[in-house]
């Protein structure tokens, strides 16, 4: 959805068949997310004989909020991992996002280097303090990369996934062809049920990887109750 943004934020007024054309989208598939922009009063559009055209409504506006979000979350010099996640989140859904064309071709081999950081942050995120730490982010790594045919990879260490490297990770993983999205999305997935319990900064990072990369997620992830999961 955050294309779709970007897109109208440089170039609009755009019709949906110019935005499917320019994303390589169906038209169906635009106006779907039209529809969710609309409800979501981000969007004007105005009717011309059949033609539909849309423009954002707080151009302005949505840059302003993006850099008070920032400001307060770099209030303290420090970034937690959730406030990462939220405004990895924002970013994308209010289309903060270079919006030169990215050729999505690359492969999982291609990525290998960022898909390793990547899962690593994941590993890491979801396992529980004690003696079985390790142990148990080694596992959801494992499971990960097994998942992804990445069988030999290894993770990086804790010190080495820092935010930034993984914001310029995500970068990077946009330039995935769709179908190693979707390797990518059920590799994630895989790591952050290894242990059978889903927490809620591993559905807040899928959430982040779902945004950022505009590829769907598990139908479970979209169905959990925050209120229900493990902290």
């Amino acid at each position: 959805m955050y294309q779709l943004v970007v897109l109208l934020e440089n170039g609009g007024p755009l019709t949906p068949s110019k935005l499917a054309k320019l994303t390589g989208r169906s038209v169906a598939t635009i106006s779907i997310h039209l529809g969710k922009l609309r409800s979501a009063d981000v969007v004007r559009y105005d009717s011309r004989g059949r033609q539909t055209r849309y423009w954002l409504k707080h151009k302005r506006e949505t840059g302003e909020l993006l850099k008070a979000l920032e400001a307060v979350i770099h209030a303290d010099r420090r970034v937690s991992l959730h406030e990462f996640a939220v405004l990895m989140l924002m970013r994308s859904q209010l289309g903060q996002q270079p919006a030169a064309a990215i050729s999505k071709s690359k492969t999982i081999a291609d990525a290998r280097a960022d898909i390793g950081l990547l899962l690593s942050l994941v590993a890491y995120a979801g396992r529980r303090p004690g003696p079985e730490a390790d142990r148990e982010s080694a596992a959801a790594f494992r499971a990960g990369a097994t998942e992804m045919g990445l069988e030999d990879a290894a993770p990086v260490s804790r010190r080495a996934t820092q935010l930034d490297a993984v914001g310029a990770a995500l970068e990077n993983l946009r330039a995935l062809a769709p179908s190693a999205k979707a390797v990518l999305v059920k590799g994630l997935f895989a790591a952050v049920t290894a242990d059978g319990t889903i927490r809620i900064i591993e559905a807040e990072l899928m959430r982040m990887v779902g945004a950022v990369l505009d590829c769907p997620l598990p139908p479970l992830l979209d169905d959990l109750d925050p209120a229900a999961m493990a902290a």
